[in-house]
């Protein structure tokens, strides 16, 4: 099983649906908007395997199931959330394409890496990347420029189009036209990336809208 869904947050009402009371109390603690992305993923995720999951968080804080063999993996920003599903380890973030990413490029890019495009979502993408191979390695403590590199970069829809197909999770979220994407909205492509001491993994990238997200299915 392979799939990745990214949504709107859905409506407290929505999510209530598929949450547990426990979580509603505890979700009201929260501002509205961490509110409903706390309950949102929740809901996402037994939507698609079942009303019975339980959800907890492993020893680094992720999130986990104790009641099914599947990894989950949750990521979200300003009106998106993305939460991947798979029977192996995955990872993914999201984030929105206005975000000033240049500020702070120095902070998680090397000039190798910056050097590998000069393509306006470069630094986006690049930042998800990161977040996404440092969820994947599943510790904590890394730092995104000393550990987590970026070894190649590459814009192909032909690359990453059979995997958006594959793990995108309906109809209505796939890509009927991955080249028209890419001239009209920006990007899909890959990237090749590892850490200090985990071979290098293949990450894949879209834009959808105003967001771009990264996602890693072994």
């Amino acid at each position: 099983m392979k799939r990745l869904f990214v949504e709107a947050p859905l409506s407290f009402e929505e999510a209530a649906q598929w949450t547990t009371d426990d979580e509603r109390a505890t979700a009201r603690n929260f501002a509205a908007t961490r509110q409903l992305e706390f309950l949102a993923w929740r809901a996402i995720v037994r939507r698609a395997i079942g009303r019975d999951a339980i959800i907890a968080y492993n020893s680094v804080g992720a999130p986990i199931l104790t009641n099914y063999p599947f990894r989950i993996t949750v990521s979200h920003c300003q009106g998106r959330i993305a939460v991947g599903i798979s029977d192996r380890p995955c990872a993914v973030d999201i984030e929105r394409i206005d975000r000033n990413f240049r500020r702070i490029l120095s902070r998680y890019l090397t000039p190798e890496e910056q050097r590998l495009s000069a393509h306006p979502l470069f630094p986006a993408i690049a930042w998800c990347a990161k977040e996404t191979l440092y969820k994947y390695t599943g510790r904590t403590g890394l730092d995104l420029l000393d550990d987590l590199h970026i070894d190649q970069l590459s814009f192909s829809e032909t690359e990453a189009g059979p995997m958006l197909h594959e793990v995108l999770s309906s109809p209505a979220d796939r890509v009927p036209n991955l080249h028209q994407n890419i001239a009209s909205e920006g990007c899909c492509g890959t990237l090749l990336a590892h850490c200090t001491d985990i071979p290098p993994k293949t990450l894949y990238f879209y834009r959808t809208g105003e967001f771009i997200v990264v996602f890693l299915f072994e």
